[in-house]
């Protein structure tokens, strides 16, 4: 168990040096597992950005807005949503720049061939319309929020350039351990039904309280997102009525199109949740948080 780091590494300098160190006085095989949160909320101005690909004054940030702000605010200009998608590419671009010189540092440091990945717990809106115009991640299950990247730096002899198929985080052990072994067979584990769930914000009184809305609006933006994707097809519904289906293609990532709504979902969705998504929610928004656990979400920015 490697050291935590309170806040934001925003340099990525302290957890780069844990790695490097860890790495350099290994001898054996190992498996690290590491979570940067350079292109984490918030979005800002920062000295490590490359300030040629964006145009914020110095002091500029993405402000307090909660996710249902952010819907139709007239103070979101477009200078706003030029700073914001402007940031977060920045941030990606810087996070790309350090991880690039990590790797290579891991991989002339290591004696034996070590595999890299790269992916993301989540990906983020930047306000376009097939996104519903939201920023962040929260109560949403765009292609912008579940299309993330998974790279594959030096893997074993015989894994494909290129992937097009639907892969899910759920398989990514296997992957792992199929990595470990020298074992580049993947088929049985791309393709195919893909399923995700967003559950709601959950119980955190803390959330409702800042809610400015009626408790039907509160129920909308809390509700429980489920979503499976068959071929270039993705199905959605939720715990307020929602029923949608959409149409994706892998040359165009990120993005969604409404084909449908008031839509049948296929009976495939029954083999990948265990419970109903209402009876669920309500498991949910009933669960009871220790103080131990609030303190702690609370200083992850959480409540």
């Amino acid at each position: 168990m490697l050291p935590y780091l309170e806040r934001p590494d925003i340099d990525t300098g302290e957890t780069s040096h844990i790695i490097k160190k860890e790495v350099e006085k290994t001898q054996e095989p190992f498996f690290l597992f590491t979570n940067y949160l350079e292109a984490h909320s918030p979005i800002q101005v920062n000295r490590y950005l490359d300030p040629e690909l964006y145009s914020a004054s110095e002091f500029w940030d993405e402000g307090s807005y909660e996710v249902w702000e952010m819907q139709d605010n007239p103070e979101l200009d477009e200078d706003y949503t030029t700073n914001y998608r402007e940031l977060y590419g920045a941030s990606i671009e810087y996070l790309d720049r350090k991880l690039s010189r990590l790797i290579d540092h891991i991989q002339s440091t290591t004696e034996r061939e070590t595999t890299v990945l790269v992916t993301a717990d989540h990906g983020h809106n930047l306000g376009y319309p097939n996104e519903d115009h939201l920023f962040s991640h929260g109560c949403s299950m765009s292609e912008g929020v579940l299309h993330i990247p998974l790279i594959m730096i030096n893997p074993p002899t015989g894994f494909p350039n290129e992937v097009t198929e639907h892969f899910s985080h759920l398989d990514l052990g296997e992957l792992i351990v199929r990595l470990s072994h020298g074992d580049s067979h993947i088929d049985d584990i791309v393709g195919g039904t893909i399923a995700s769930e967003h559950e709601g914000f959950g119980s955190p009184q803390s959330k409702f309280e800042k809610f400015p809305g009626t408790q039907e609006e509160w129920e909308y933006w809390n509700r429980s997102i489920r979503v499976i994707y068959e071929d270039e097809t993705k199905f959605e519904w939720d715990t307020a009525g929602g029923e949608k289906k959409y149409h994706i293609t892998s040359d165009n990532p990120c993005r969604q199109e409404l084909i449908e709504t008031n839509i049948t979902i296929p009976d495939t969705a029954d083999e990948f949740f265990d419970i109903d998504m209402a009876e669920y929610k309500k498991k949910i928004d009933s669960m009871k948080i220790s103080a131990d656990v609030k303190e702690d979400l609370a200083d992850l920015g959480y409540l």
